[in-house]
């Protein structure tokens, strides 16, 4: 239905990086149509203990790192170790001037 519409990505605003993400991505790309993943916000304010906010003042390298991993495990990276064709760009972190101090 999207690609009748006219589509060609799909934005995403957050994924669990638990999920394999596989399938999705490979019908995604069958039908011609791109993938803009977005990670979730669970590693800047929702992870209890550790967020970005409460313990790093928002330096957030060692609670996004394992998540992306994650991602990366879970259809993100082909058999041969490269990044499945339907991605596009992966947006870490939603409406940053909304989130992160100034």
């Amino acid at each position: 239905v999207m690609k009748q519409l006219g589509a060609n990505m799909i934005r995403l605003y957050g994924n669990n990086p638990a999920n394999d993400h596989t399938n999705f991505l490979d019908e995604a790309w069958q039908e011609g149509l791109s993938v803009a993943p977005g990670m979730s916000d669970y590693p800047y304010y929702q992870m209890v203990p550790g967020s970005c906010l409460q313990e790093t003042d928002f330096n957030c390298f060692s609670q996004v790192k394992p998540l992306y991993l994650q991602n990366l495990h879970n259809g993100f990276l082909t058999m041969d170790k490269k990044y499945h064709p339907a991605l596009k760009y992966m947006n870490i972190l939603n409406e940053t001037d909304l989130k992160i101090p100034s």
